[in-house]
C-alpha cells in the first residue's frame, strides 16, 4: 500500500537551511536527500524540493545569477535553432556558471515569442508564396509599400548589436 501524498506548504527558504544544504553537499555529494533533511533537521522540506535549492541556486558552479546579457540571449536563441539542445548541455557548453533551469525559464519567459515572431517573420519575407498559397480570397499580390512595412517591422525586432 503506498502512502498517501501529503500536500507540502510552500516558503520561502531561508539562509540556515541553504547553509545545512551546502555544508552537507560540499562535505559529501553523494549523500541522499533524505538523510540531508534528517540530520540537518530540515523540517517542512522533502527530497525534491532540498533537490532543486541545490541544482538551481546553491551549487557552486552556479556564480552567475544576475540578469541575462544580450550576448546570452543570443546565445540561447541559436543554439534553441539547432536540432540537438538540451538545457544542461547549454550550461555547461555555452552559458558556464548559468543554472539549466535559469536558462530555460529565460527562453520560455522572454525569447520563445521574440524568436518565433523573427522566425515567422523571416520565413514570410524569403518564401512568401507559402502562406499566401492557402488563402484563397487573396489575389496573391504584395504592394510595394507592404513589403516596406514588413522589413521595417522585422528590423525593429532584432535588437541592436
Amino acid at each position: 500500500m503506498t502512502k498517501p501524498q501529503q500536500k507540502r506548504q510552500k516558503r520561502a527558504w531561508v539562509e540556515y537551511e541553504d547553509n545545512i544544504i551546502i555544508n552537507f553537499k560540499t562535505k559529501d555529494r553523494n549523500l541522499r536527500w533524505t538523510e540531508i533533511i534528517k540530520q540537518g533537521n530540515l523540517k517542512g522540506r522533502d527530497e525534491k524540493s532540498c533537490s532543486h535549492r541545490w541544482n538551481n541556486y546553491l551549487r557552486p558552479e552556479i556564480t552567475n545569477k544576475g540578469e541575462f546579457t544580450p550576448q546570452e540571449d543570443d546565445i540561447i536563441i541559436q543554439q534553441m535553432s539547432l536540432p540537438q539542445n538540451s538545457w544542461k548541455s547549454m550550461a555547461k557548453h555555452h552559458l558556464p556558471g548559468r543554472a539549466a533551469n535559469a536558462i530555460k525559464n529565460r527562453w520560455n519567459r522572454h525569447l520563445k515569442k521574440r524568436h518565433a515572431t523573427i522566425s515567422d517573420l523571416r520565413r514570410d519575407l524569403l518564401y512568401p508564396e507559402e502562406h499566401l498559397m492557402h488563402d484563397e480570397a487573396s489575389d496573391h499580390s504584395v504592394r510595394g509599400d507592404d513589403v516596406e512595412a514588413l522589413m521595417a517591422e522585422f528590423a525593429s525586432l532584432i535588437p541592436p548589436s
